[in-house]
């Protein structure tokens, strides 16, 4: 078990890893896109995605923890169901907030801090992130997702977005304990 704290870099354990247990984890999916399979231990965003080993039950997750080590490789199939699925989560579904930019201090707390880039009403008005965010608020979309059209100007990064449907019906926060 490592630590979320920890200074390992999860990339370095795919190599090394023959499966991946987790709750909710964001290492599901990263495990998943390199064909490592993954034993959910509750449900999340990801899970019956059909790139994850899902219980429906306590006793269903630990029978398959108790038997771990004959659980199959992700197929060709699986593996790239979770590529783009990370795709989707870690590349385009991201808002590239430019206009007003958030970052947390290295200190105790993780405080946060705000720079504000945008000076006038009319930088505010102007401003690209902001106003696909606003084409997507008024859309009526249920996602947003930033393609790769993204250019700069004016320091400022543009956007375009899509909607996309609804995604398959999940359970929601339920963990084995």
């Amino acid at each position: 078990m490592i630590p979320a704290e920890s200074d390992i870099s999860t990339f370095s354990l795919f190599g090394l890893m023959d499966f991946c247990v987790t709750v909710r984890g964001t290492i599901g999916i990263e495990a998943a896109a390199f064909g490592i399979p993954v034993l959910t231990a509750g449900t999340g965003r990801y899970d019956r995605h059909g790139f994850t080993v899902d219980s429906d039950d306590r006793q269903a997750y630990l029978d398959r923890l108790g038997r771990v080590q004959d659980v199959p490789r992700l197929s060709e199939e699986q593996r790239t169901l979770a590529e783009r699925y990370a795709y989707g989560i870690f590349v385009a579904r991201p808002f590239p907030l430019s206009t007003v930019t958030y970052e947390h201090k290295r200190d105790a707390k993780a405080t946060l801090s705000c720079r504000i880039k945008a000076k006038t009403r009319e930088d505010w008005m102007n401003a690209p992130d902001l106003n696909a965010f606003a084409e997507w608020v008024q859309s009526g979309e249920e996602d947003f997702l930033s393609l790769h059209d993204a250019k700069q100007e004016d320091g400022l990064m543009t956007a375009g977005s899509v909607g996309l449907g609804s995604p398959p019906a999940m359970e929601g926060g339920r963990e084995w304990r």
